[in-house]
């Protein structure tokens, strides 16, 4: 979890200067990261979604993750 974090702070940081947060007021936005553990269990971070899929996708996902 501490390599997660760190990942998703850098994410944050190396796009900050982007961000107008004046111009983000009463909103939020919801990032999606996708993530990777090898067989050392060292963490990958994949990619990061500014507009992350909510939904489940099919009937064996549903039965997988109630």
């Amino acid at each position: 979890m501490d390599r997660m974090k760190s990942l998703v702070i850098d994410t944050f940081l190396s796009i900050k200067k982007q961000m107008i947060i004046t111009k983000r007021h009463y909103c939020f936005e919801l990032f999606g990261y996708d993530f990777l553990l090898d067989e050392d269990l060292r963490v990958w971070l994949l990619e990061v979604n500014t507009n992350p899929y909510l939904g489940i996708a099919n009937g064996f996902i549903a039965d997988l993750v109630p």
